[in-house]
């Protein structure tokens, strides 16, 4: 990311932000999780009193800004004028949003130092919902908060004629998407399937209806790749090789949305290496890092503390493979590596109340089920299922991540034709998330002195957490049962025209000049090496370059 990256003071931050009405300039600070952001965030709203909007991942969070905001305000000698809009609070007769159109009002009207606090939801649906009354606030974003949404599809004859037939298609912001625009025939009857009166159609499957709302929404620009729209096309035609293609859109919000703030910041780890960063970069907005933090370190002090602990060397990957020679000894039921290696965490926790997160396809597991205490949800295990913004576990001392959220090749094509790596999609949603995660645990407090225990699933994710904690120990633990973790014997290329075909692949990746990390280049390198096919290929060679000169 091309962020300026300057040491501030308080009264910089609040000059930085004052200058920067609609100038296209997006502030963040991402300091480690624990030192002090939130803190010194609320103290400058305070002291610039100025028309200002909060928004955090979770109620509970939002309350604690309450009492946090109180507190401050006794400190500074202040009695600035507040809402907490969240939907705790919402009306009987009025969406939360509306609520903060009404207070939105209220500030524009009457008051010059109005502090409103509200959810990352509740925000999200005020711009999907073409809010008013924005312009000339101020914006502060705790956490990272996506303003962005991808769907998928599976198209056959009859929904790539609904897709095609919806939509007015124009070159987009590159010449590989399209930017689509709803047909006037058809915003009545997308308005009635959001509203409920159309219940039988393509659009209300799954998460279609968000794809609907944000393909009406004038706060969001909606694009598909041209290639996804050209196979769309040849299934319709009956040309296309199969009986279906696969599509995908991405809806982004539109940067004159975004500059009717005065200011916009985000106050999050890690922020510049998230998503939601390079999507305002390809917009046109320029990142400016700024400091609210009380402690500004760039690694935690405290990771003699810490082990982190892996099973697999597999990148953001666990394996759903069912193991047929083990079952369950009460029920018969086949056991799979997930259930293999949370069980072997889960000897290793023993009797100790821990913190988890999983992917939602598994959280009805038996394995997760019995820790939880069953049906009664009283157990030694406690599911999160965020993995940011909860701050009351600090005294719990071990934590499991098993989460893996890799982007689909579909999904990571359209991100891509919008300038954002597949590599960059990973992260966030994998290392970025088990950060966040394991902040949640008594690691977060810097006085305490217990020792933390946190189990990730790969071993990729537990050095980008050691790289955080530099003196916490990193072990990988056995797992009796998993298949041959090593890379040439489980993703192998048989034939030359496999070979060829991968090939190629990476070639036409290369020259669509799409940044390519180091742990790809490395992957590619190690697979030629190990089938003996890299010689003097030209392809080869360049991911050899890759990886001396990438970081």
């Amino acid at each position: 990311m091309n962020a300026k990256n300057v040491n501030v003071s308080q009264q910089d931050i609040v000059a930085a932000v004052e200058n920067q009405s609609g100038c296209g300039t997006v502030n963040f600070d991402p300091s480690l999780t624990g030192s002090g952001k939130t803190h010194g965030a609320i103290k400058d709203v305070l002291k610039r009193r100025e028309k200002t909007i909060i928004a955090v991942p979770y109620i509970k969070l939002a309350n604690e800004y309450k009492s946090k905001i109180h507190e401050i305000s006794e400190e500074l000698v202040i009695t600035p004028s507040c809402a907490f809009i969240t939907s705790e609070e919402k009306s009987v007769d009025k969406k939360t949003f509306e609520e903060l159109e009404c207070h939105l009002e209220k500030g524009n009207n009457y008051y010059n130092d109005y502090i409103i606090v509200t959810t990352h939801q509740t925000l999200r649906l005020a711009l999907l919902n073409d809010i008013v009354g924005i312009d000339g606030w101020h914006l502060i974003i705790d956490e990272c908060m996506d303003m962005f949404y991808t769907c998928s599809y599976e198209v056959t004859k009859a929904s790539a004629k609904m897709f095609l037939d919806s939509f007015t298609l124009e070159h987009g912001v590159n010449d590989k998407l399209y930017e689509l625009s709803v047909e006037a025939s058809q915003r009545a009857t997308f308005r009635n399937i959001l509203n409920g009166g159309i219940g039988d159609s393509f659009w209300k499957k799954d998460a279609h209806e968000q794809f609907v709302a944000h393909s009406l929404s004038k706060s969001f620009s909606t694009y598909a790749r041209i290639e996804d729209v050209k196979k769309a096309v040849s299934v319709l035609e009956g040309k296309h090789e199969k009986e279906s293609a696969k599509l995908s859109t991405l809806s982004v919000i539109k940067k004159d949305i975004l500059t009717k703030f005065s200011s916009l910041t985000f106050i999050a780890a890690d922020f510049d290496k998230t998503v939601m960063a390079l999507v305002l970069e390809n917009l046109g907005f320029e990142l400016n890092r700024v400091s609210y933090a009380a402690y500004p370190l760039l690694q935690h002090s405290n990771g003699k503390r810490l082990t982190i602990k892996y099973a697999v060397d597999r990148k953001n990957s666990i394996s759903y493979k069912r193991v047929k020679s083990l079952k369950r000894d009460d029920d018969n039921e086949i056991m799979d590596h997930e259930d293999l290696i949370v069980a072997r965490y889960l000897r290793e926790i023993g009797g100790e109340c821990f913190i988890f997160n999983s992917n939602v396809a598994s959280r009805d597991k038996k394995v997760y089920r019995e820790c939880m205490g069953g049906d009664n949800q009283d157990g030694q295990a406690v599911l999160l299922t965020a993995v940011s913004g909860v701050n009351e576990y600090s005294t719990y001392n071990y934590a499991m991540y098993t989460t893996a959220k890799n982007s689909k090749d579909c999904e990571a094509s359209i991100f891509e034709a919008f300038g954002v790596p597949r590599e960059v999609v990973d992260m966030d949603r994998n290392q970025l998330s088990a950060y966040q995660f394991v902040s949640r645990t008594s690691i977060r407090e810097r006085n305490a002195t217990d020792p933390v225990v946190f189990y990730v699933i790969d071993k990729n994710t537990a050095e980008f957490l050691k790289e955080k904690w530099p003196e916490s120990e990193c072990l990988k633990i056995d797992v009796d049962g998993l298949e041959a973790d090593d890379l040439s014997d489980r993703q192998k290329i048989n034939n030359d025209k496999d070979y060829k075909a991968y090939r190629d692949k990476v070639k036409k990746y290369n020259e669509g000049n799409r940044r390519f990390y180091k742990p790809s280049a490395e992957r590619f390198v190690k697979m030629y090496e190990a089938l003996g096919l890299a010689a003097n290929d030209e392809v080869y060679l360049h991911m050899r370059e890759q990886c001396i000169d990438r970081k």
